[in-house]
C-alpha cells in the first residue's frame, strides 16, 4: 500500500487524512481530563449512595443493583487508565 496523501496544517501542526485525523496533545491535558473525570464520577458515587441509602427501598434484597453499578464504574476507570497507558506507550 502507498503512502498516505494527507495534508498537514503548517499553522497548527494538524495532519488531515483520508481515514485519520492526528491531534497532538500533551500528557497533561489527558491526566487532567482523566482527573476531572475521576472527580465527577467520585461526587456521582457519593451522591447516589447516599440517596439509596436515604430513600431506597429499606430490605429489599431482590436486585443488587449496586453491585452492577460499583462493577460498572469499576470497568469505566479501569478502561480510562488502560487507554491512558496505552497513549503512553503509543
Amino acid at each position: 500500500m502507498g503512502e498516505d496523501q494527507g495534508v498537514t496544517n503548517q499553522k497548527t501542526n494538524v495532519r488531515f487524512s483520508k481515514t485519520l485525523m492526528i491531534i497532538p496533545f500533551s500528557q497533561n491535558i489527558m491526566y487532567g481530563l482523566f482527573g476531572g473525570s475521576l472527580i465527577l464520577v467520585v461526587i456521582g458515587i457519593m451522591v447516589l449512595s447516599h440517596h439509596w441509602g436515604y430513600y431506597g427501598i429499606k430490605g429489599n434484597k431482590k436486585v443488587g443493583i449496586k453491585t452492577f453499578f460499583y462493577i460498572g464504574i469499576g470497568l469505566f476507570i479501569l478502561i480510562e487508565i488502560i487507554l491512558i497507558a496505552l497513549y503512553n506507550v503509543l
